[in-house]
């Protein structure tokens, strides 16, 4: 028994001992002009005015105020933590415009000392060259906008899949990526362009923040694209479904087509399958009550393509019943809801399958061919 006793209380001081250490962490205290290195001291008992972390050139000496940039927070926890997010886009930044995941050969976020716990007033930061300011902040704007298309490409991860084509959609995302990714490689001819003793740099520097601004502009304006296609607010009455009122709104349609089995010794003993062609969701901006023509004759050409070989099913298709051959489905089956997504749109389309397949249960063959 006093073995157990004796093993708990051996126990118990290493986890107090434990916590201690946790407590106690590496980081250094500016006074005026002086930096001091504390090895074992508890942050949270200092009084300052803020915590930074300074970045220095690749393969400078940490000294002096010679930092190219300067990381702030109110806590050391807080400036560390920004680090390793700009440490990460860094990485990031080189592998997006086809470096690879390497560090930036100058103005890298792993040359760094911090955190850094600032007690008096310093000096004012210096930068290496006029214009700097703003490329940092071109830098972390760029990091907003890495961080959003992240957020964006995992959105449509389960949107842009095989079952559920969104082509429109997927063309805007490689755009977007393209246009991001023409904006990161001027911002790094910036960052070069900063280095260089050449003749009207800083004539040439506002030039290339200007383009860089118009990029950020068109990332602004594609994106706003995507997110209108993929997640639309709505801006309906509860009622909308029976307002005429100007709107926006998904539907999908749908033609049938008789399918006559392939001439054989058995045919004449096999029935016709009805085939239903279905479209995939179209954003349309209007009311309920448009008749969507030019949409309907998009998918009446979309559907001859697709049996352009086929004399059988082109001799039921005519331009001059397009209405009659194509129906409209605004909804899911029995629903009063408009599509606001295109994911709706999807789900619709399932549960009109599900539905009609109900329907047709034991009375004749059907199938199904969604047009991508």
């Amino acid at each position: 028994m006093k073995k157990c006793y004796l093993i708990l209380h051996i126990l118990l001081f290493i986890q107090g001992l434990s916590e201690t250490l946790l407590a106690q962490s590496i980081y250094y205290i500016n006074q005026g002009n002086t930096i001091i290195k504390v090895d074992n001291g508890d942050p949270e008992k200092l009084v300052v005015i803020e915590w930074q972390v300074r970045l220095y050139k690749r393969g400078a000496f940490k000294t002096g105020n010679t930092y190219w940039g300067t990381i702030h927070g109110s806590t050391d926890k807080d400036v560390m933590a920004k680090l390793k997010r700009s440490q990460d886009f860094e990485l990031n930044f080189s592998a997006f415009i086809g470096k690879g995941r390497v560090r930036d050969a100058v103005f890298t976020y792993f040359n760094f000392l911090g955190p850094i716990a600032i007690v008096h007033e310093s000096k004012p930061e210096e930068k290496p060259v006029e214009g700097f300011d703003e490329y940092l902040d071109i830098i972390k704007r760029a990091q907003d906008y890495y961080n959003v298309f992240i957020g964006v490409k995992k959105k449509l991860k389960g949107i842009l899949r095989p079952s559920t084509p969104f082509d429109h959609v997927g063309e805007l995302f490689i755009d977007y990526t393209n246009n991001l990714k023409q904006v990161f490689e001027n911002t790094d001819k910036l960052k070069n362009l900063l280095l260089s003793n050449v003749d009207n740099k800083f004539e040439k520097i506002n030039s290339d923040i200007s383009n860089i601004d118009k990029g950020f502009q068109k990332a602004d304006k594609i994106y706003t694209e995507i997110q209108f296609n993929i997640s639309l607010p709505d801006t309906t009455n509860k009622d909308s479904s029976n307002s005429s009122s100007a709107n926006s709104f998904y539907v999908f349609f749908t033609a049938g087509i008789k399918i006559m089995p392939e001439p054989g010794r058995f045919s004449g003993l096999r029935s016709s399958t009805t085939l239903y062609i279905i479209s995939a969701p179209v954003f349309h901006i209007g009311i309920l009550t448009d008749p969507m023509q030019d949409e309907k004759v998009s998918f009446f050409s979309d559907i001859e393509k697709k049996f352009a070989g086929n004399k059988a099913v082109l001799d039921q298709l005519s331009h001059n019943n397009v209405s009659s051959l194509i129906e409209v489905h605004y909804g899911k089956p029995y629903s009063t809801t408009v599509l606001k997504t295109a994911v709706d749109g999807f789900d619709a389309i399932e549960a009109f399958k599900k539905s009609t397949q109900e329907l047709y249960a034991g009375l004749a063959e059907i199938d199904f061919l969604l047009l991508k």
